[in-house]
């Protein structure tokens, strides 16, 4: 991975954050942390492949940007839900400690993620949509309520196009 290189060639400035007592650490040394994530998940072409992403540092994964053979993007015209696969995929993302993003992910693979998962997810980058209709991307109440009832977390950038109703983003 890329991000490993950068970290490994300026080590004085930056810590590759694999454990939440590395926040800690990298704040106490004067260093950035850097949490490495992804985007999109369909870097996962097997199951095993989280184990092996993990093993890289990988510790967060987005599962979808636009559907996958894990589940249906936001942006997609129609989202057949998280599919036996993506179920595996969440699984495994829970047995080695990776979290689980749906910022990109469709409403019914939304809900169907937070019900496979046996960990809190998160959503890290999107926002209500009953403050912003009409953007897919944004979360409906339901899965805001049912994400909250289970311990996850979600984050509501300043990202205008979210905030104002207009999805630059896709």
């Amino acid at each position: 991975m890329g991000w490993n290189a950068f970290i490994a060639a300026h080590g004085e400035q930056f810590q590759r954050i694999e454990k939440a007592t590395h926040f800690k650490e990298a704040k106490a040394r004067g260093k950035m942390g850097i949490l490495i994530g992804e985007q999109n998940s369909a870097h996962f072409r097997t199951v095993e492949d989280v184990n092996r992403f993990y093993d890289l540092g990988q510790r967060v994964s987005q599962l979808t940007y636009c559907g996958n053979r894990i589940g249906g993007g936001s942006s997609d015209q129609r989202d057949c839900g998280l599919s036996k696969y993506g179920v595996q995929i969440v699984e495994r993302m829970n047995a080695v400690g990776m979290a689980v993003d749906l910022s990109h992910c469709g409403d019914l693979t939304t809900m169907n993620a937070i019900e496979a998962s046996r960990k809190p997810v998160l959503v890290t980058h999107s926002n209500c949509r009953a403050l912003v209709p009409g953007i897919a991307r944004c979360k409906t109440d339901e899965a805001i309520t049912h994400m909250a009832a289970t311990g996850g977390v979600m984050v509501l950038p300043w990202y205008a196009p979210l905030s104002e109703g207009r999805d630059e983003s896709r």
